[in-house]
């Protein structure tokens, strides 16, 4: 160990704007600096939006371009860079980081804490059996719900105690203070997306990719708005499936009542211009946008997956929906019928939620976990 400060070193498989980069920022900013020396690596890199702004001043970042398993070059690189920064411990999160953190850690003497997010990571046979087989490497493998660690040590036959559940935190401080020192600019920031005082605003932010299943989100909102017209919905996210989602809303003749708006970090605005979150997806870990919405104070349609499933309670801080296109406007017909007392209690009752889940509390546990497995710790 070194004799001053921990030697962390974080490796992330992109740092672009998503859920998963956004906990690994949240790690770099709330670790004692005075404790520890971090370093990021960033395995790949693309032109979306990312999350490099907002690293705090001194640390240390190095980029690369993998090309996959096999880029021999990247391997290298990233091998001169550890034996070079000589970490104590190396967190890593998703496959590509996790096999390649663990395949090293015999070679070059450092610990290893691993870390999963989703019930469906995408992972083949082979990649399951890899992860099983590198398992023992790991210090522990941290993971954001109990449905994820259940889902892991079923699918990969690993068991439940090689898993330490830490559960996602939002920076709950930075939002109450925001909505005080904005809240009257509410109303502007609606007006800048032609949304009248009156109408209902439904929120997403996240990956337009296939587990969060805007193209059901859509055509929910396009049956609900039948019933409800004054209302609109506000995608914000890149991905692949951009295209496929704006030929739903062109099909269900809806481009008037939904506005698409590219990734982007500052988003605080959005969350306070909204009325209510809204989650469409097949399969979660977490969902950090979601408990985002939550301390806002703005209740949450969701579908059940894992992470929501722990901290969205039905019929107090929102409504669970069922994966189908029907339930999701039925719950949203339900919570703008709420009477004005009524949704006052789902707004009091989603802040209440947040902060059992801030990211302070958040950090205490992570620092923790990572003292322990450079102090050797049992679990």
């Amino acid at each position: 160990m070194s004799q001053n400060k921990i030697k962390l070193a974080i490796v992330e498989n992109s740092f672009a704007v998503g859920g998963v980069q956004k906990l690994a920022l949240d790690q770099v900013q709330t670790l004692d600096k005075d404790k520890f020396e971090i370093l990021l690596i960033v395995l790949t890199q693309s032109d979306q939006n990312n999350f490099y702004d907002l690293l705090p001043e001194g640390v240390r970042v190095e980029k690369l371009n993998f090309h996959g398993l096999k880029d021999f070059k990247s391997w290298l690189q990233l091998i001169s860079i550890i034996r070079e920064f000589k970490p104590d411990i190396v967190k890593s999160s998703l496959f590509l980081s996790n096999t390649i953190v663990r395949v090293l850690k015999p070679f070059l003497g450092f610990k290893v804490i691993t870390a999963e997010h989703n019930t469906n990571d995408g992972k083949g046979k082979l990649q399951r059996f890899i992860n099983k087989s590198l398992n023992t490497l790991s210090y522990t493998t941290i993971v954001d719900s109990n449905m994820v660690a259940e889902h892991l040590s079923k699918t990969e036959n690993i068991p439940i105690d090689r898993f330490t559940v830490i559960h996602n935190g939002v920076d709950v401080k930075a939002i109450e203070a925001f909505k005080i020192t904005h809240a009257g600019e509410r109303e502007k920031y609606r007006r800048e997306y032609g949304i009248k005082e009156n109408e209902n605003l439904f929120f997403t932010v996240g990956r337009l990719v296939k587990q969060k299943n805007h193209v059901r989100m859509v055509k929910a909102f396009a049956l609900f708005l039948k019933k409800h017209p004054d209302s609109k919905l506000l995608i914000i996210g890149d991905g692949l499936l951009k295209p496929d989602i704006e030929k739903v809303i062109t099909e269900n003749k809806i481009e008037d009542k939904v506005i698409l708006l590219s990734a982007r970090t500052d988003i605080k605005k959005y969350y306070l211009m909204s009325d209510f979150t809204l989650l469409s997806s097949d399969h979660e870990g977490f969902c950090i946008a979601a408990m985002e919405g939550l301390a806002f104070g703005a209740p949450l349609i969701s579908t059940r997956v894992a992470g929501v499933s722990e901290y969205l309670i039905d019929g107090e801080n929102g409504y669970f929906a069922d994966k189908t296109p029907e339930s999701l406007a039925e719950k949203m017909g339900e919570v703008v019928s709420l009477s004005e007392e009524e949704l006052l209690q789902f707004k009091q009752a989603s802040v209440k939620t947040s902060l059992e889940y801030s990211v302070d509390k958040y950090g205490e546990k992570f620092t923790d976990l990572v003292l322990r497995s450079v102090s050797k710790t049992e679990l």
